[in-house]
């Protein structure tokens, strides 16, 4: 999807001007709202005018913030590589850091899982990837 942005800055994600977005403006005026709909499909910022009251859709992801796709990032390059690599690509200056705080260990049932949902999609459609 960010290959097909148009480039008008060196950043990946600017602003019109750009300059780099702030990323928690961006969580809190975009990624926040669209995780906390009611079961009615209302994001909660326009529910208030509703005749019922506000419930979470349960069924939508809770937001964690960007660390936890930092540690995502982290422990998938230790699991395919190194704890080294991962130290590397989160520019830490001490591998000590990454497996303390980043890398996290993965249970073999979720890789499993994982497998065979990229199975699925090798299926469906030949390529891989999914539609």
């Amino acid at each position: 999807m960010l290959a097909e942005l148009p480039h008008s800055s060196e950043y990946i994600l600017a602003t019109p001007t750009g300059r780099p977005i702030d990323l928690h403006n961006l969580a809190a005026r975009a990624i926040v709202p669209q995780l906390t709909r009611c079961i009615c499909g209302v994001m909660e910022s326009e529910h208030q005018k509703s005749d019922h009251e506000f419930s979470r859709d349960t069924s939508l992801p809770m937001w964690r913030g960007f660390y936890s796709a930092r540690r995502g990032i982290a422990t998938a390059f230790a699991d395919v590589d190194n704890a080294l690599a991962a130290k590397s690509h989160l520019r830490h200056s001490n591998v000590s850091t990454t497996t303390a705080h980043y890398v996290k260990s993965v249970d073999v049932a979720a890789v499993r899982a994982v497998d065979k949902i990229n199975e699925l999609f090798d299926n469906a459609n030949g390529s891989g990837r999914p539609n």
